[in-house]
């Protein structure tokens, strides 16, 4: 039987997203995370199933009131 992996500095493990943030950019030809990849962040944040479309729609949520986003008219 595998043993889990108990971590010393528990911290280390939440910049993992950030990572797969900077994969994503770089794999897009960007020096630089954007706003959509943070729309990634929905796989890798919750850890049960039922938290999936929670997390879905606060990603969301945050993205819409971020200036960045917004449209030049």
């Amino acid at each position: 039987m595998k043993k889990s992996l108990r971590l010393a500095r528990p911290w280390v493990a939440s910049y993992e997203p950030l990572s797969h943030l900077h994969v994503a950019a770089y794999t897009n030809g960007r020096s630089s995370v954007t706003e959509v990849d943070c729309l990634l962040l929905q796989h890798v944040l919750w850890d049960r199933p039922d938290l999936a479309d929670r997390i879905y729609d606060w990603i969301l949520g945050q993205l819409a009131i971020d200036d960045g986003l917004k449209q030049v008219s």
